[in-house]
């Protein structure tokens, strides 16, 4: 594309007939040519653009000035300038403005942390105060899986997720090549065994239909629960990452229906027995300790905690959000929410 230097020449960069896109989808761009005369352009259009060369302090960006019918006679020299001027005040100010926003700090004191909504954002709510009062912008954002989370944060477009306990967030490293450690844990949410239509495990009928999540630790955590209530056991050697495709003894013959975790609520009536994760058991108005025909037992190792960036671990404002989560408001909040230990904090 010809410079705009090039036309202090008394030449003139005149479109072609055909049209080309550039990668910018926004905006068409033409293909140029330079060696032509006066006559040639007298029933064109001319189209001045910034040239994208650091030459002119606009690296990777270009600009389109204006468009000019050619008549009889010469373009005038001072409004092409002048057309350069004002867009050189505008990007100038801009840039200005948005220097004077980054030396005041502002953008470095917001959080924005992504959540499950109970009782994860219910407990980031609680302490959005508790962080303004030392200056800190806690904003949350609520998904309702356990996928865009973690690459919302991988990407950079949230600074930390609190919906997952350790060990899927090592699993979710390993199998997406993602950078994401624990900055810290907060509360354990008991898994159970959920049933609408048995009222204990001894009922579940031979070849029963049992929902599990289908993610990799929840299905061993899954598993592996079922294995504790002695209704099967395991391959020597089955941990963490466990699936149906582990289980050596299965006296009833149970048949494993694998689900997305949050859909395990809305299905429970159409299978026999479900095991459903805290934080969606609680919106569904499930409490483990009443509903649960099992429940894991408190020495669980799935601690949910809050992930950030490796690297991000002593970022002061996440710093200031676990220790805001770990407070006695906090802990007054969920002894009160969830009296039937639905919620364990963990110190």
């Amino acid at each position: 594309m010809e410079p705009l230097a090039f036309l202090g020449k008394k030449k003139y960069v005149v479109a072609n007939n055909h049209k080309e896109r550039d990668h910018d989808e926004h905006m068409h761009y033409y293909s140029f040519r330079s060696d032509v005369s006066h006559d040639d352009a007298r029933q064109g259009i001319i189209y001045y653009f910034y040239p994208n060369t650091v030459s002119y302090g606009f690296s990777g960006k270009r600009f389109a000035l204006r468009s000019v019918s050619i008549r009889e006679g010469e373009i005038s020299m001072k409004k092409i300038f002048v057309v350069i001027l004002a867009g050189l005040l505008v990007l100038g100010s801009v840039a200005f403005a948005q220097g004077a926003k980054e030396s005041t700090g502002t953008e470095s004191k917001v959080l924005k942390v992504g959540a499950t909504p109970e009782p994860h954002a219910e407990l980031l709510n609680l302490v959005v105060d508790d962080l303004a009062s030392q200056g800190i912008t806690l904003k949350v954002i609520e998904f309702t899986d356990y996928v865009t989370p973690n690459e919302a944060l991988e990407s950079g477009e949230i600074d930390a997720n609190y919906f997952q306990h350790l060990p899927y967030l090592e699993s979710f490293n390993k199998e997406k090549g993602f950078h994401l450690v624990s900055a810290g844990g907060i509360h354990v949410e008991p898994f159970a065994v959920y049933s609408k239509k048995y009222g204990k495990l001894s009922d579940l009928p031979v070849g029963a239909t049992i929902a599990i999540p289908n993610d990799p630790t929840n299905e061993g955590r899954a598993l592996l629960l079922l294995q504790s209530a002695g209704l099967l056991k395991l391959k020597d050697g089955a941990g963490l990452t466990a699936t149906p495709l582990d289980v050596a003894e299965n006296p009833k013959g149970f048949k494993f229906k694998e689900i997305e975790a949050a859909s395990l609520p809305r299905v429970l009536a159409d299978v026999d027995a479900a095991t459903i994760n805290g934080n969606y058991a609680i919106p569904a108005g499930l409490i483990a300790t009443r509903d649960g025909l099992y429940v894991e037992g408190a020495d669980s190792p799935y601690v949910n905690v809050i992930a950030v960036k490796k690297g991000n671990e002593n970022d002061p404002r996440v710093v200031a959000l676990i220790k805001a989560l770990k407070s006695k408001k906090v802990a007054d909040y969920v002894a009160k929410k969830y009296p039937n230990g639905e919620v364990v904090l963990v110190k």
